[in-house]
């Protein structure tokens, strides 16, 4: 969130004559006076447009309560557009050092705005279509509802498993034998759980065994366990309702495709030799430059990741 205030601050929209650095249209009513300054409505599209769309109509739903307002607080927005507007009110601005930070953050703005449009015209609508039917595994919740009797060693769990067979009843089988501590409160009842969950060895004989099967015994690190599966269930997510993960996450691979474009068509000839040595004609540069210049590329390419993880913390914060 920090991120995305901080480059709004630097946003150049509805400009006038002279240049002011990070004017935003002042579209829509007035919400707030800060310091007896104004601050639109409009400011916040802006802001809003910056979250990936995934988070976008969540935060979109806080707009006008409380919580909202509680988080531009906690989040220091309030506090930037004082600031923002003292500094145009000291004529900031006229200060080179000052112009030259300003346009060097407008230029990294305007490539990560013009780099994310470019991504965005890249997914289509068919794109996502082929996505989930591919990635149908991230979709596909499977739980399963199980009990389980923990034993010390095998001959015992062995023994548990032929009483079970035998009809007693497995609640009191657990309460009575298991050293889960937890057993004495539950009987061995474990609930609803995701494969990830549970440790490897627990999961696969859970999840590979039918509704009612009655496993084990199944060693882990802890002992011997004994399984009845009591029910289970898989519930998959509309392609409607992924739709907004999956554009996230294509745009994102664009967004990195693109770059690798840019990085493998561009040509760089230095004209300069690199101070303290001389360079042959013809020479390219050495491989700890170019080792430099690859790793520019990649801290580019992660800059709209990391902007999407602080807006995605952002979301978080304010539920």
């Amino acid at each position: 969130m920090r991120t995305i205030l901080i480059a709004l601050a630097f946003v150049a929209g509805c400009q006038t004559q002279p240049h002011v650095p990070g004017k935003i249209n002042q579209a829509g009513e007035v919400v707030a006076t800060v310091n007896g300054q104004p601050l639109h409505d409009g400011v916040f599209d802006v802001m809003l447009a910056q979250f990936p769309e995934a988070q976008r109509a969540e935060v979109e739903k806080m707009r006008g309560t409380q919580q909202f307002r509680d988080t531009l607080d906690q989040q220091g927005f309030m506090v930037l557009h004082r600031v923002y507007n003292d500094a145009l009110a000291a004529n900031a601005y006229a200060d080179p050092d000052i112009q030259a930070q300003v346009a060097f953050a407008e230029r990294m703005a305007l490539v990560e705005a013009f780099i994310k449009e470019k991504t965005k015209a890249a997914v289509t609508e068919e794109d996502l279509k082929k996505a989930y039917d591919e990635r149908q595994v991230q979709f596909v919740k499977e739980e399963v509802n199980a009990k389980h009797i923990l034993l010390s060693d095998e001959a015992t769990a062995n023994a548990v498993m032929e009483e079970l067979k035998g009809g007693a009843d497995f609640t009191e089988l657990a309460k009575s034998k298991s050293i889960d501590p937890s057993a004495q409160v539950n009987g061995g009842d474990l609930g609803w759980f995701s494969r990830a969950q549970m440790i490897p060895e627990f999961s696969d004989a859970a999840f590979g065994a039918e509704k009612g099967a009655l496993v084990g015994p199944v060693k882990s690190q802890f002992g011997y366990h004994v399984i009845l599966v009591v029910d289970k269930k898989t519930e998959t997510t509309s392609f409607e309702d992924a739709k907004a993960t999956l554009r996230e996450q294509l745009e994102q691979e664009a967004g990195q495709k693109i770059m690798q474009e840019y990085k493998d068509s561009t040509e760089v000839v230095w004209t300069k030799p690199v101070e303290g040595a001389e360079l042959p004609a013809g020479a390219v540069p050495s491989d700890a430059v170019k080792a430099a210049a690859e790793e520019a590329v990649k801290a580019a390419e992660a800059g709209a990741e990391k902007a999407a993880e602080q807006a995605e913390q952002a979301a978080d914060a304010a539920k």
